[in-house]
């Protein structure tokens, strides 16, 4: 049911930053790894600035930990085919941790693979 709306979502705007992490997701579970990461990648390439001027955007401070948790999901795709894209994946997403970039992924240690 989640995935016939959000299908609809994206179709109205595929470039919606939190429709595109919704997506990501939904594609995750359902593994459908290609399009997850297309998901994810796109979030990352809007960047924040982007993200954060959207219609019905929840300011910076989510555009930042959108954008950070994005990369958090590439880090977990990647692990088994792909550990050096995952690792850099990992790294930029701590390294943003301790510059102040909030998560959704708290605790960190449950999530960590």
């Amino acid at each position: 049911m989640a995935e016939k709306y959000i299908i609809r979502a994206f179709s109205i705007e595929d470039d919606n930053a939190e429709t595109l992490y919704t997506m990501g997701k939904i594609r995750k579970l359902s593994s459908q790894t290609d399009i997850a990461i297309y998901c994810f990648k796109r979030i990352i390439k809007l960047g924040v600035n982007a993200i954060a001027r959207q219609e019905y955007s929840r300011g910076k401070a989510f555009a930042k930990e959108l954008v950070n948790d994005a990369k958090f999901e590439l880090y977990r795709l990647y692990f088994e085919t792909d550990p050096k894209k995952s690792a850099k994946y990992l790294e930029e997403f701590e390294a943003n941790l301790k510059k102040g970039v909030g998560t959704i992924f708290q605790p960190l240690c449950k999530f960590l693979i």
